[in-house]
């Protein structure tokens, strides 16, 4: 059984302290205040569903908190994971040919603690999906709303503001991200390599021989970019609260 490091207390808070965490929560403390304050606030039953709301989101944010410092501690930890795999000589392939048994230990927290944060990360924006629901009676159902379907029914109700947060939803930095959460939810794992079945985009059982299937090595999303964007995102999920707040009237 290899050992396993944890941040001390000083390295947790120096790593939330150089992240974007308190600047987004500082975000939220404004935007409960317009809520407060806002010409909806007579609708008692409006504002307080969306306070229950806003409860659910500061608890989301501390948890994808959690898997970003946990992540980011991992990563400063030092993962060779470039390259990914090798194909010998012999044909047998290798994976993360540089590991030493440690490696295996720190890459498994890391892909659990990023895991973890990309989850919440995406559920926070989804808890603005049901906020902007709720106060902009776009009369989506509970269980089928999402940041992304409430944005797009806004268009009708409150252009601005759908217009600065779908440009946030359709830039690279955002899709990337999506992607791999959605990867990690339910498709192959984005973070480590192994076989893969390439498949043409329409294919159906019945033709895969006709549609050319391809048995290969897919190639994962190491650990440097994982950490680049996860903080290239929550830059992105300041800007859509600052602008979601920016616009509540």
């Amino acid at each position: 059984m290899t050992s396993l490091s944890f941040p001390t207390s000083d390295e947790w808070n120096r790593l939330y302290d150089s992240s974007p965490f308190e600047k987004i929560n500082l975000q939220v403390d404004e935007f409960v205040r317009k809520i407060h304050g806002s010409q909806q606030s007579s609708d008692l039953m409006t504002t307080a569903g969306v306070i229950g709301y806003v409860n659910d989101l500061y608890l989301r944010l501390s948890y994808a908190a959690k898997g970003y410092i946990l992540s980011k501690f991992y990563f400063d930890d030092g993962i060779p994971d470039e390259p990914a795999y090798e194909i010998r000589s012999d044909g047998t392939t290798i994976w993360y040919p540089n590991f030493k048994n440690d490696d295996w230990v720190v890459k498994g927290w890391f892909d659990f603690s990023s895991s973890a944060f990309y989850f919440h990360l995406f559920s926070s924006w989804d808890t603005f999906g049901h906020i902007l629901n709720d106060w902009y009676q776009l009369r989506l159902k509970p269980r089928s709303v999402y940041f992304s379907n409430a944005v797009t029914k806004l268009k009708g109700v409150e252009y601005p503001l759908y217009e600065g947060l779908e440009r946030l939803i359709d830039s690279d930095i955002y899709n990337a991200a999506k992607e791999i959460r959605d990867n990690l939810a339910h498709k192959y794992l984005p973070n480590m390599p192994g076989q893969k079945v390439f498949r043409p985009k329409y294919y159906s059982l019945e033709n895969m021989v006709k549609d050319f299937s391809i048995l290969g090595i897919k190639s994962p999303v190491g650990s440097k970019k994982i950490t680049e964007n996860s903080l290239a995102i929550l830059d992105l999920f300041e800007k859509s609260v600052i602008l979601i707040s920016d616009s509540w009237k």
